[in-house]
């Protein structure tokens, strides 16, 4: 993902389960609210800290790594 900083929702649920359809996008959103994750929200947009991600979910699910 070529050291974006922030990531949508879609590219998160593509980093986390390798999908970005409608099912993974809601399964990667209902992770985020359970673990209370700190998000970007930019009007309707949820947007993913890359800093949040590999603490959480580790560092090795990132190729630019």
């Amino acid at each position: 993902m070529d050291g974006k900083f922030l990531y949508t929702v879609a590219e998160a649920s593509r980093v986390l389960w390798g999908d970005d359809h409608k099912a993974a996008q809601q399964k990667t959103r209902r992770l985020v609210k359970a673990m209370d994750l700190p998000v970007v929200h930019i009007g309707r947009s949820w947007y993913i800290k890359r800093d949040t991600l590999q603490s959480e979910f580790g560092p090795g699910m990132f190729d630019d790594d």
